[in-house]
């Protein structure tokens, strides 16, 4: 019995090193995807800049940067090739669920949660007054996320949830899922299945630029 039991013990504390392991391996790989697409971001910032700069200024389209150049027409060149508003750092965690858990989140918000959903604001009968407003924010909010934290129970169908998840993931935006552990797009790199609310919410807090948030859902 004593044999079994100290087995026990030595397999325990093997499961809980391969977990230490898989969340190490977790963070780096989203990490890095995400850095990438960033980079991808910035590229077509700043390649539309140039080639507005181009066409501005008589220059040919497809010419290269070069110092040269760029010394060549003087200062204001270089001002209006670099970006005057760069693209803005992505901030706070966008929360993707059914409508009815709306009242959740505002209290995770309320708890200092950073989250940036602002449908949740609007999701009882009757508060939406422009539709059109409302999804353009669902667009605009979770592809300037640090995270999204798609959350679902067994028995919910998602609807709306799945584009603004879509919306993320084709902006370099990490998706920790609950509940969505059978759906395909978990194969997605940037898609992480997790097994819980504050485990989801761990993982999305390691994005933001502050201390990772800590709640209780």
């Amino acid at each position: 019995m004593s044999e079994s039991y100290n087995e026990l013990l030595t397999l325990r504390a093997r499961v809980a090193e391969l977990e230490g392991e898989k969340s190490a391996l977790i963070a780096h790989g989203v990490e890095r995807l995400t850095e990438i697409a960033r980079l991808r971001e910035a590229l077509t910032f700043y390649s539309s800049q140039w080639k507005s700069y181009c066409g501005d200024h008589g220059v040919p389209i497809g010419t290269e940067p070069t110092e040269a150049l760029l010394a060549d027409r003087g200062e204001t060149a270089k001002a209006a090739l670099a970006a005057d508003s760069a693209p803005s750092p992505k901030v706070g965690l966008y929360f993707a669920s059914k409508t009815v858990h709306a009242g959740m989140w505002r209290a995770m918000r309320k708890r200092g949660v950073p989250i940036i959903s602002t449908w949740i604001d609007e999701a009882e009968p009757g508060q939406t007054s422009d539709w059109i407003d409302l999804w353009s924010r669902c667009f605009d909010e979770p592809k300037n996320a640090a995270a999204v934290v798609l959350y679902r129970r067994p028995e919910e169908v998602l609807k709306g949830a799945w584009i603004e998840v879509g919306v993320a993931l084709d902006n370099g935006v990490p998706v920790y899922a609950v509940g969505a552990n059978r759906a395909s797009i978990r194969h997605h790199p940037l898609f992480i299945a997790c097994d819980s609310l504050q485990e989801a919410i761990d993982h999305a807090s390691t994005h933001l630029p502050n201390t990772p948030a800590e709640v209780q859902p």
